[in-house]
């Protein structure tokens, strides 16, 4: 197994460990009396763990041993999940979360730059093929989880979390090998700085705006789905399906798109399909029992592979080096939405309702990156976005 497999590997079966608890978790934390806005704000401690780690995490790895930063990721993934399970109060709840933000950036980071630093030949539809991988592990993990919660208690399906990163950890101390890394003369102040290069780059920054749109949402889905097929009287088995379909077609259509990235261009794909996403949102609202729940999420689970592989072959075209970095700041950015929407979806669930605010997000959704795209026509000019080129030819 070279190194592009294994880190594949390594990112699938821990896309599995994370997505467990997708289908439960809101409804253990409701369970244990805590209201929509509370866990929203609860997660919204993720988000915001993603958007510190993820640019420190990227430039560290420059220096320091790949493989300790990814043990160090797998044990405060797995802790914080501890921490949910002793947590008698919110602080502790909110720790966790803290926590396995750091844990997800960092193999996050490491998992995908090393993906696309070794591809040699097939680019395209090797990098498809590790994003197979990652949501087939999404897909599985909640339909298993959903099932364990089904069979027993949420809170069982928390220990299986615990479990399956305390495997996976062992796993990866034993098979990945790690060459010693070339001391790096920057330092954390140099990382940070180096922010402003990123932020200026408008390919990259309208790379990252689809990121942080599609996570704007995604984290919507993460808490409310649950909530509101369990207030509707589904099984939460069936909550389990529906939640894990959201990347369904995700794992089968990224072997074929990425197989046609070096012929098609990126930007035209990034738009369709982050307008089809909040579009998913709407039918939710739409939605009156299980099968028009599960139309939606195939819906998104269409937008969101698309949407993964194009941005993600993007950033290495545009990045001539300190690919690490500018993976560690597209998170960053992206989870920035994630954050928002934790926050903004808590206040509007709580006050207007939870099947009102998916109208609301994906409207107002739309209209914001319409505006954008109006507002920076420039972009469209992009040799690496929205011209044909030969990126993956001497790759």
């Amino acid at each position: 197994m070279d190194k592009t497999e294994l880190s594949i590997a390594i990112l699938g079966a821990f896309s599995f460990a994370y997505c467990i608890t997708d289908s439960t978790l809101s409804i253990y934390l409701e369970n244990l009396g805590l209201n929509s806005l509370q866990i929203a704000l609860m997660f919204s401690a993720l988000a915001f763990s993603f958007i510190v780690s993820s640019p420190i995490i990227g430039g560290l790895s420059e220096f320091i041993s790949k493989k300790y930063i990814l043990l160090s990721s797998i044990f405060f993934a797995g802790i914080s999940y501890v921490f949910l399970v002793i947590g008698r109060n919110y602080i502790l709840l909110v720790l966790s979360q803290i926590i396995l933000g750091i844990g997800v950036s960092g193999v996050t980071i490491i998992s995908m730059s090393e993906i696309e630093k070794y591809i040699k030949t097939n680019r395209g539809f090797r990098t498809g093929i590790s994003f197979s991988v990652q949501y087939f592990g999404k897909f599985l993990g909640p339909l298993v989880g959903g099932m364990i919660a089904f069979l027993y208690t949420s809170k069982v399906s928390i220990y299986f979390t615990i479990l399956a990163f305390l495997v996976l950890l062992i796993l990866v101390n034993f098979i990945y090998e790690d060459k010693k890394s070339i001391p790096s003369k920057k330092d954390i102040v140099d990382i940070l700085l180096d922010f402003e290069k990123f932020e200026k780059n408008k390919e990259l920054f309208f790379v990252s705006l689809t990121g942080f749109i599609e996570f704007f949402l995604i984290n919507i889905k993460y808490i409310f789905i649950p909530l509101i097929l369990v207030e509707m009287g589904i099984s939460i088995l069936r909550v389990g399906i529906v939640v894990a379909s959201f990347y369904l077609l995700s794992s089968l259509e990224v072997i074929f798109i990425g197989k046609f990235l070096d012929k098609i261009k990126l930007g035209p794909m990034m738009i369709i399909s982050t307008i089809i996403l909040p579009i998913s949102f709407i039918l939710i609202y739409l939605s009156s029992n299980f099968y028009f729940f599960l139309l939606s999420s195939l819906l998104a689970s269409i937008a969101i592979g698309v949407i993964d592989v194009s941005t993600s072959e993007a950033i290495f075209s545009i990045s001539k080096r300190d690919q690490e970095e500018n993976y560690g700041f597209y998170l960053g950015f992206s989870r920035i939405g994630g954050f928002i929407g934790f926050v903004i979806s808590g206040f509007i669930a709580q006050f207007f309702g939870i099947r009102k605010l998916f109208l609301i997000s994906g409207i107002v959704v739309i209209l914001i990156f319409l505006f954008y795209l109006c507002e920076s026509r420039n972009i469209f000019s992009s040799q690496y976005l929205f011209k044909k080129s030969n990126r993956f030819k001497n790759n």
